[in-house]
């Protein structure tokens, strides 16, 4: 078949993809004919800002020769021949690093200064990125990251003892610091640097990083200021263990081959030794921008340098990313919204701000219509570099038949995955270095929805997920939070995957950690997996708040406090959410076909019981001799018979009683059965033989610490690394059937 291919090479009259793109249009107009196109890039640097594709700019490919180098990159690369070596000795002898004085520079940057932005945008996402020799830079800091092993992380904080905030908001917010940090303030740095200092890090919950302007340092009292902060979060001004920071932006700081410090008044660039390559993203567009246009490839290129998504694909189908390097970037390296039968396959994806793959709404829920999204055998790591929470490796939302397959996830300060979305298939990976930040998260998350059904979580390798020693809340490998509806979860391998920092806080605590965490989920079916436990106190799988099943009933029949300013509500209202997705029929309330013929016989079955019309309106009696339904409380609440107050007990009472009239008082969705638990501590171990609380279990087996003798380096004192031979050891404990399964994710 004939097709239209154009090479793009620098010194020729196509040196672009801009260039390339309109040849292709000016020749299928030319031609009337809609053939396919190729365009070739050779070996070079090919600066690309806001290709755009519309739906008649389909089946085409983008590649590189066969054996090139093709660099797609908004980047702007810094003339480090105009460097000058600093001799101004009243400025160098503000320095604090003896090495930085020796060896300061600068770079005039008037010329380019409109396309870096300020502080504040390069801090949240928007601004330019600085990287030194493929390294990221980053505004001179105090204290300097520390360096684990090979790698620099930010395990290197100053934590405040309190945090008191003007009002329910973040901001203004007033923070307490020790004395000796006002000691080196007042010591070191000048008034510039007072007035352009910001602070990063995590103020509020372990979950949640933001950077602030500072407004004022108090150096007296001491304390630091900050006014008119941009955040949504409601706070305490309860003192909470673990609120952590640092500094950034200080000119005095400065030191190390990866700081900078801009002096945005005078425009001007200063960076130590005046060695390497220093590129900064430049260009605001994509790589490459689809609006509903089909049959799109991008091949064996490397993609790098963006302030927004590298590769940005709206609408449209058939689209195939493969063998590429996709780097250097300050939101996602892929997204998708509303596309369909998406191919991303092959690719290293690294060093992002703030994701890697996002999907979202391939398919249809409401049909059960299958988006056709694969998502296989790529390498995705540090993509959370500017948003250190919620930016995962790999996301889907609002998608149907998604799958996630031998790819290989890793290096988060928070979660991995994110899932959000039906029938959505995650099996064959391998996850580790997780959670290495925060804390009540985990590799695999999802949260307050009941829009989750049909998800398989299978042959995964879990491992090393955990290791920060702030965390003071849950890490587990896989997370059910919020009374989301839960997913099959069978013949993975979990080791070393919920590692908890501060230990003592279980010590004291009501619960333990867990390799998967059920935070009130149903409809959990955890069967023929492996867990090979990293502290006496880990559970295979526990519920962290020890909800019963009326809570996850209550929220998605749709029984909520209709809130009225003060409450917000008291309620998820999964109801709303199912409904949108088309799991009740035309009245509202009653389970449809559709959605019953999908799950028959599958976990998620017993759903369409639970959530029909005759459990919503049905008519119970409360403590006072009403009969009631839920439009009946309702009903009430807004009528004020019944206080907001009471409105919930008021729910949870009718669900009560619906259950157990119904179900049986000792109703349970969630299933823990068949799987092999190696190393966990005999007082954990009920009478029953099983650790987990609200599940129906059967056929686990417990190997313990004694039992396991040889498989860890030395439990006894808290040490579960694998011991030399752990794997033949391993290998002898586990029983046949679950064996076949290990053995197929190890091949994998």
């Amino acid at each position: 078949m004939e097709k239209i291919r154009i090479k793009v090479s620098h010194g020729t009259e196509i040196s672009s993809l801009n260039q390339a793109l309109e040849c292709v249009r000016s020749e299928r107009s030319r031609l009337n004919n809609d053939l396919p196109a190729e365009i070739v890039l050779e070996n070079g640097e090919y600066f690309t800002e806001g290709l755009s594709l519309g739906s008649g700019d389909g089946n085409i490919v983008f590649t590189a020769e066969e054996g090139a180098k093709a660099l797609v990159t908004g980047g702007i690369h810094l003339d480090m021949s105009r460097a000058e070596k600093v001799s101004d000795q009243k400025l160098i002898s503000k320095l604090i690093s003896e090495k930085a004085r020796e060896d300061l520079y600068r770079i005039d940057i008037s010329d380019i200064i409109d396309k870096i932005g300020d502080m504040q945008s390069m801090l949240n996402r928007h601004g330019a990125a600085f990287y030194r020799d493929g390294l990221p830079m980053e505004p001179a800091r105090w204290p300097k990251r520390k360096i684990q092993g090979d790698t620099l992380t930010d395990h290197n904080w100053f934590f405040s003892s309190q945090i008191f905030h003007d009002s329910n908001k973040t901001a203004p917010f007033h923070m307490c610091i020790d004395l000796a940090q006002a000691e080196h303030i007042k010591q070191f740095w000048s008034e510039a640097s007072l007035k352009n200092v910001w602070i990063s890090g995590y103020f509020f919950h372990n979950w949640h990083y933001e950077s602030y302007k500072v407004s004022e340092i108090d150096t007296e009292k001491p304390m630091v200021h900050v006014f008119d902060a941009p955040s949504s979060y409601r706070a305490t001004n309860e003192p909470l263990k673990y609120r952590r920071f640092y500094y950034r932006n200080i000119f005095e700081e400065l030191g190390g081959s990866c700081e900078y410090y801009i002096d945005f008044e005078n425009k001007l660039f200063y960076f130590i030794g005046n060695t390497g390559d220093i590129v900064f993203t430049a260009a605001s567009g994509n790589a490459i921008h689809t609006e509903d246009t089909s049959n799109v490839t991008v091949s064996g290129l490397t993609l790098g340098f963006y302030k927004e998504n590298v590769l940005d694909f709206h609408g449209g189908s058939d689209i195939t990313v493969k063998g590429c390097e996709i780097m250097h970037g300050s939101l996602q390296a892929i997204e998708t919204d509303g596309s369909k039968n998406v191919h991303i396959f092959g690719n290293h994806i690294f060093d992002m701000g703030s994701g890697g793959v996002s999907i979202s709404g391939a398919g249809c829920m409401k049909t059960f219509e299958n988006g056709g999204v694969l998502i296989e055998e790529n390498d995705i790591h540090n993509v959370s570099r500017l948003l250190r929470c919620y930016a995962t490796t790999v996301s889907t939302k609002s998608s149907v038949g998604t799958t996630i397959r031998k790819n290989r996830l890793h290096g988060s300060p928070h979660m991995l995955v994110f899932i959000n979305g039906i029938d959505t298939i995650f099996e064959k990976n391998e996850l580790y270095d997780a959670v290495l930040d925060s804390d009540d998260a985990s590799a695999i998350y999802w949260g307050r929805s009941a829009c989750i059904i049909g998800t398989r979580i299978r042959y995964n390798y879990f491992h090393d997920i955990g290791q920060n020693d702030t965390a003071t809340w849950s890490i587990a490998a896989i997370y059910n939070d919020d009374i989301a509806t839960s997913c099959e979860i069978c013949g993975n391998i979990f080791n070393h995957a919920a590692l908890f920092g501060d230990d003592n806080n279980f010590k004291r605590g009501d619960h333990n950690n867990s390799t998967i965490a059920l935070n009130g989920a149903q409809f959990s079916n955890v069967h023929n997996n492996v867990f090979i436990m990293s502290s006496v106190r880990e559970h295979p799988v526990e519920d962290v708040r020890t909800y019963e099943t009326y809570g996850w009933i209550k929220n998605t029949i749709g029984a909520y406090i209709p809130g009225d300013g003060r409450t917000h509500g008291g309620g998820m209202m999964w109801h709303h959410e199912l409904e949108d997705i088309g799991f009740f029929s035309a009245d509202g309330h009653t389970p449809s076909e559709q959605w019953k013929e999908h799950y028959k016989g599958t976990q998620w079955e017993g759903m369409a019981e639970i959530l029909c019309s005759e459990n919503y309106f049905k008519g119970l009696f409360d403590s006072e001799g009403y009969k009631y339904g839920v439009p009946d409380i309702t009903d009430r609440v807004r009528s004020g018979v019944i206080p907001y107050e009471e409105a919930f007990n008021a729910y949870l009472d009718y669900v009560k009683q619906l259950v157990e009239r119904k179900y049986g008082g000792d109703y349970v969705t969630n299933s823990f059965c068949d799987n092999l638990i190696i190393g966990m501590n005999p007082e954990f171990i009920k009478s029953d033989g099983d650790s987990v609380v609200r599940t129906k279990h059967h056929g686990n087996i417990y190997i313990t610490l004694e039992d396991a003798a040889g498989v860890f380096e030395d439990a006894e004192h808290g040490d579960f690394r694998l011991a030399p031979g752990a794997s033949e050891k391993i290998a002898a404990l586990i029983p046949e059937e679950i064996r076949v399964i290990a053995s197929d994710i190890v091949r994998q």
